[in-house]
Parts: C-alpha cells; sequence; structure tokens
C-alpha cells in the first residue's frame, strides 16, 4: 500500500516521491484519466490529469467517499470509456461517456470528476 514501509529502504513515499511523477509525466501524453486513490496520487502527480472521485449519495443529500466499492466504480468508469466510440478530450467528454454508460456523474472542477453511488 501507499504507507508501507521496506525493511531497511523506507518507507514507499520516499523512494518513489522523488522519481515517479517525472516519470509519470515523460508518459503523459493527450487525456489522462488518474484513477488511483488519493494515497498513490500523492505518490506522483500527473500534471494536468483529470480525477475521478466516487461517492455515495445517501437519501437525505449528504454525500461520503466511497472506500470498498471504489476500483468498481472506476472500472465501471474504465470499461466505458474503452469500449465507447467516443474519444473524449476534456472532462466534459469523459462526463457524456460516462453518462452514456449508466454512470451518475458530475463535473466538480474542470479536472474533477464526481461519480455517484446510492
Amino acid at each position: 500500500s501507499g504507507g508501507s514501509k521496506l525493511p531497511g529502504m523506507g518507507t514507499l513515499r520516499s523512494l518513489w516521491k522523488p522519481e515517479l511523477p517525472k516519470a509519470l509525466a515523460a508518459e503523459a501524453d493527450g487525456l489522462v484519466i488518474d484513477l488511483r486513490s488519493g494515497t498513490y496520487q500523492d505518490l506522483g502527480p500527473v500534471p494536468d490529469a483529470l480525477i475521478a472521485t466516487v461517492l455515495t449519495e445517501k437519501p437525505d443529500g449528504s454525500r461520503t467517499v466511497v472506500s470498498h466499492f471504489n476500483k468498481h466504480h472506476k472500472g465501471l468508469l474504465a470499461r466505458a470509456l474503452v469500449i465507447s466510440r467516443a474519444e473524449p478530450s476534456d472532462i466534459k467528454g469523459v462526463a457524456r461517456v460516462a453518462s452514456k454508460a449508466g454512470l451518475r456523474v458530475e463535473i466538480a472542477s474542470d479536472r474533477e470528476l464526481i461519480i455517484l453511488t446510492d
């Protein structure tokens, strides 16, 4: 996990943080949608990447972060993008693809897409 400590080597953060952002930036070409958890995003941010946040909306309208099924819902977004004929170039295009696939989404900012679950 992102908080792991390796015997005699320090934390994963101390090992990856200096190198990972450069490596990811070098590979980023075109639209990047970062589906990693916040811990891993912090280890190596991808400049200008879109991020997806999964929230559960309760009947009273309050929202909480989804932890257990987070990967499932992000996987549904990834699947929608892969099988779509559309080639989104921005967050609005990603939101359209997700919506057409039956996902409930909101654009929170120019870089954050919210996936809502019940």
